[in-house]
């Protein structure tokens, strides 16, 4: 038999041979001389053995209830995705509101409205600034106002 493929037939049954619920004991016997000649498969079969007696350490560990709620819970906010920063968040609503139609007719009634106001001021050069100012930020309250949900 070609060695790669009896390495790949061994190292399926690497676990069970870990386990000792390999019961024909000619394969035992096969996959015992084919672990004294390949390093791999033994390496492997060492792993094995290793991850299994963490897995029986691990069955005997009792934890805390609040502790085990806690990180329950953590695994539950996990699973809807990564936590956020606060600034991100509100930095995507914003985003996705200007991106949005009304965002986008909110967006360009400012541009128009602060255009025409900084026009004014322009053209009228006895306008006062606090006035212009003031007319800004009751249309910005007034789209504001229209387009809160």
């Amino acid at each position: 038999m070609n060695e790669n493929l009896k390495c790949g037939n061994i190292r399926k049954k690497l676990k069970d041979y870990a386990l000792g619920q390999i019961e024909d004991e000619i394969f035992k016997k096969e996959i015992e001389e084919h672990l004294e000649k390949c390093i791999i498969c033994k390496r492997e079969l060492l792993l094995w053995q290793d991850v299994l007696e963490k897995q029986k350490l691990l069955k005997n560990i009792t934890l805390n209830k609040s502790f085990k709620e806690r990180i329950e819970k953590r695994i539950k906010s996990l699973e809807n995705g990564p936590e956020v920063p606060r600034l991100v968040r509100q930095i995507n609503a914003i985003n996705t509101f200007l991106t949005s139609p009304k965002g986008c007719l909110l967006t360009q009634i400012l541009i128009i409205t602060a255009g025409f106001l900084f026009v004014l001021l322009f053209l009228h050069k006895g306008t006062n600034f606090l006035f212009v100012f003031l007319v800004l930020i009751a249309a910005f309250s007034m789209i504001f106002l229209l387009f809160k949900k």
